[in-house]
Order: C-alpha cells, then structure tokens, then sequence
C-alpha cells in the first residue's frame, strides 16, 4: 500500500507540471521536487528488495545494517511439528 501512494504521488506530480505547461506557466518547484522525492523512494525500494533477494542467496551488496540484521542471527523458528 505504501509504494501504490509514493506511485500516487509521482503520478500526480506529473499531472500538475503538464497542467501549468499547458498554461503557458512555470513549473512550481513543490511538484517538481515531489516528483524528484518520489522517484528516489521508488529507486530505494528496488534496491532494498535487490539486496535482500541477492543476501539469501549468500551475495552481499553495500546496505545499511539494520536492514539484513546482525551476522549469525537464527532465522524464523519453525512451526511445532515440523521437522527441517
């Protein structure tokens, strides 16, 4: 749901700046820059998702600790009853 409103907001962005080009006007800086912030957010996602597909297969890119949790940390328990 969070990524559909930072989408949600570059779309609407976008919308506004084609409307004031159409009027022949400037583009305000507050559209420009949601676009600008919104566009940032969505690359920082593809590369949150990146790097934590790329660390369960045992490939390390540069990330922010908190993100992949301290070396050695045991992962999810199991279910009573299962047997791994």
């Amino acid at each position: 749901m969070a990524g559909a409103l930072r989408l949600g907001r570059v779309w609407l962005g976008g919308m506004s700046v084609s409307r004031y080009r159409s009027l022949g006007r400037r583009w305000p800086a507050v559209p420009v820059s949601g676009i600008g912030l919104g566009c940032l957010t969505i690359a920082i996602m593809i590369y949150a998702f990146t790097v934590l597909v790329l660390a369960s297969y045992g490939i390390e890119w540069p990330a922010p600790a908190h993100w992949l949790g301290p070396p050695g940390a045991p992962g999810p328990a199991l279910p009573p009853g299962v047997d791994a």
